[in-house]
């Protein structure tokens, strides 16, 4: 049986999906971006702590704007280099939020107020409809857009779903993210394995924008992440409808699998990054490169009045997900 609680978080109210039996829980932030502050997924009858969150509103207003944890990315996830992009012969400035290397960041939808429009729980599931609408045409974004989520929590873990609206009168260029750590109870990373699901990583310049150049991903099964330090882009290749990245404790035999759908319209990209704190990986679902509104690398296109609908979620088990390509 599947419950909704609601929390105080500082002048924010938490939403907990919750499974009565199994002490599953998703904990959702509607007011600050439709931020996904928590997972506890059961394995193995052991509960475990699958998303590293903001423990207070103190600490969401002191890290969110450097770490965008668990940030939904629009409408450009990554970098747009030096905050300049032209589209039909204009030339559009953002505000510049990575002042150390010059780039507008990770878009400005990750600490807007979604409104809860529904919310449901049953024996099944408990699922959570957001929504943000856009009405004023921005300087710098000369467009209108509805975005809504919806989170649920199953026996399947967490699916998330975002669709994207045009509302306005022209065709709107965007790209589209998102952030989460992942984390296995406070594991140092340096003790767990990591499967990829093949593509090409992006060569990055001096200041993380794209060359042009790339290289083939290679693909170790159950791959150390002791000594790597990641920020990187895949462009994942193959012609399969979703993609894994599978992270694997090798000591308690236990999987957290992430998993992004591809399709025509999908998450064809996926951002890794290793924090200094080494206490989670970031593994990034995204539909375009850095910088794609200038390259143009997997950049979307939506016609006004249309929607495009994206998927990806997080599910646990005891082996991994995937056999690598």
């Amino acid at each position: 049986m599947y419950a909704i609680a609601a929390e105080s978080f500082g002048k924010f109210t938490v939403l907990k999906l919750q499974n009565l039996f199994t002490s599953e829980c998703v904990e959702i932030i509607p007011e600050f971006g439709a931020c996904i502050n928590a997972l506890l997924l059961n394995q193995k009858r052991r509960i475990y702590n699958i998303i590293e969150g903001y423990q207070n509103e103190a600490e969401l207003h002191q890290q969110a704007a450097k770490l965008f944890k668990s940030a939904l990315l629009f409408p450009f996830p990554n970098r747009v280099n030096e905050g300049s992009y032209a589209y039909n012969g204009h030339v559009y400035e953002l505000n510049i939020n990575e002042i150390d290397r010059g780039h507008a960041l990770h878009g400005f939808v990750w600490n807007k107020p979604f409104e809860v429009t529904r919310k449901e729980s049953n024996r099944d599931k408990a699922e959570v409809w957001m929504e943000y609408e856009e009405k004023n045409i921005q300087p710098y974004f000369q467009f209108r857009y509805l975005i809504k989520v919806v989170v649920s929590l199953s026996v399947n873990g967490l699916k998330v779903s975002t669709i994207v609206t045009n509302t306005s009168a022209n065709t709107m260029p965007y790209g589209l993210g998102w952030h989460p750590y992942i984390q296995m109870n406070g594991k140092s990373i340096d003790d767990l394995n990591v499967n990829f699901p093949s593509g090409e990583i992006l060569e990055l310049d001096e200041v993380m924008i794209p060359t042009g150049n790339t290289k083939q991903l290679h693909v170790a099964k159950d791959e150390p992440l002791a000594g790597q330090e990641l920020d990187q882009c895949i462009h994942l290749n193959g012609k399969e409808i979703g993609a894994v990245v599978c992270i694997y404790d090798p000591t308690s035999g236990t999987a957290i699998n992430i998993w992004q759908r591809k399709g025509h319209e999908g998450y064809h990209f996926l951002q890794t990054y290793t924090p200094p704190h080494r206490k989670s990986i970031a593994i990034e679902p995204q539909t375009c490169a850095p910088d794609a509104l200038n390259n143009k690398k997997g950049l979307l296109y939506l016609e006004p009045q249309q929607s495009h609908e994206f998927e990806w979620g997080i599910f646990m088990n005891s082996k991994a997900a995937y056999e690598n390509n």
